[in-house]
């Protein structure tokens, strides 16, 4: 360790000199060391800056200041990470949950869970303003009083074969999606009766028959 001291009355050094003090303590363990070095040692010296190139004096004093700071010894360590303090009446559990307890802006910015999906009928039968509409004999007639069945698309996604509305003997083939998630197919409702079957399949593919609806409630 490098300090600076004042000198004793009447020691002081000569105007342009520094009195410099050098000390050496050993702090950790003594036991294995030789003699000389198990007790510390202070010895002073006087730097004559008078003969020191005016340029190098400020680097000199640096140097000098900067050991003195470096000389300083730290605290022990004990290799344990330090504890935050106590609160007033703080026990060893809330410490605990204090620690693992996630902070605010966090648990703020955290993503919220997805809402949940739509709740949608699986058909929707009703009166629709539209020019055309098929008669389901494969013809598409103009002028008509349209009936619109608007399905659950969730319920028929895409396959190779495309989705085929039958009602009763009638088949209709096409369709649209005017919003997502619905699958559209418009019918004159000249071609319909009431209580015929409701179905969907995936073209000619009797095995993809799917029921809607037992009996058809028209509007």
């Amino acid at each position: 360790m490098v300090s600076f001291r004042t000198p004793a009355p009447g020691t002081a050094p000569a105007p342009g000199t520094i009195l410099v003090e050098l000390s050496l303590r050993v702090s950790s363990d003594r036991s294995s060391r030789p003699a000389w070095a198990r007790h510390p040692f202070t010895r002073a010296l006087v730097i004559d800056l008078r003969y020191a190139p005016p340029v190098s004096r400020p680097l000199l004093l640096s140097f000098l200041l900067a050991a003195g700071c470096a000389g300083s010894e730290p605290a022990p360590s004990t290799g344990a990470l330090a504890e935050p303090a106590d609160e007033p009446g703080a026990t060893r559990a809330s410490r605990e949950a204090a620690m693992t307890d996630e902070p605010a802006d966090r648990a703020a910015t955290a993503p919220r869970p997805a809402p949940p999906a739509e709740a949608r009928p699986p058909l929707t039968v009703h009166p629709i303003d539209i020019d055309e509409a098929e008669d389901g004999r494969g013809a598409v007639v103009s002028g008509v009083d349209a009936i619109a069945f608007d399905l659950d698309a969730r319920r028929f996604p895409p396959r190779a074969a495309d989705p085929v509305l039958l009602l009763g003997p009638l088949r209709f083939t096409r369709y649209t999606h005017p919003r997502p998630g619905v699958l559209r197919f418009v019918a004159d409702r000249a071609a319909l009766r009431d209580g015929v079957e409701v179905a969907v399949q995936y073209g000619d593919d009797a095995s993809t028959r799917v029921v809607v609806r037992d009996a058809l409630e028209l509007p």
